[in-house]
């Protein structure tokens, strides 16, 4: 596949860059916080417990659908469709009647984008930027990435102790969209680049 190169490439990596450091926000965030949220969902803690487990399953199935039927579908597009359902697991959440199948479509969605992202973040650079320095655009993304998946754990509980839990929400949500926007902007350079040529 063609890959990008010059400004184009500079400008599909800070771009993907934006989009990998937004997603780890939000699942660093959610690695200690899961539960809390999941129970805000308006079930019991009890049900909450197993209930935020249902994540694991559900990204570890969406990995094995993906490796079944994703062969011919394109990196960019899987992570487009990895992204988008990321702000979408937080709107079941907002919107959703309080209650078990609001708490459970939440944890599904969730671990849905949760499981294909670790693979987006190996496959969309490989499509973008070809194999020569792979290691390299690996280690540049992955600074801002560990970074904010770090701190996000502690960002989130100040955000919860100043505005509440609904409101810490709302800010995952809105890293979400911010993290689909620029998936959607990348993908649209992408296929800038492809056809006007590096």
């Amino acid at each position: 596949s063609v890959v990008l190169e010059g400004a184009q490439r500079t400008m599909a990596m800070i771009l993907f860059s934006v989009v990998m450091a937004a997603s780890a926000f939000v699942f660093g965030a959610m690695a200690a916080h899961l539960p809390a949220v999941v129970e805000a969902a308006g079930v019991t803690a009890a049900a909450a417990g197993w209930i935020a487990s249902v994540k694991g399953v559900a990204q570890t199935l969406a990995r094995l659908v993906d490796l079944v039927f994703g062969r011919n579908l394109h990196p960019i597009n899987l992570g487009r469709l990895t992204v988008a359902v990321l702000p979408l697991s937080f709107a079941a959440w907002f919107f959703g009647t309080a209650g078990v199948v609001t708490a459970l479509a939440f944890s599904i969605l969730f671990g849905i984008t949760n499981g294909l992202t670790t693979i987006v973040r190996g496959a969309v650079p490989l499509a973008l930027f070809g194999a020569k320095g792979y290691g390299e655009v690996l280690g540049i993304l992955a600074t801002p990435y560990l970074v904010l998946n770090a701190v996000a754990p502690v960002v989130f509980a100040m955000i919860v102790d100043a505005g509440g839990l609904t409101v810490a929400v709302g800010v995952l949500f809105a890293v979400g969209v911010l993290a689909m926007v620029a998936m959607e902007i990348m993908g649209a350079w992408y296929r800038r680049g492809l056809e006007n040529g590096p």
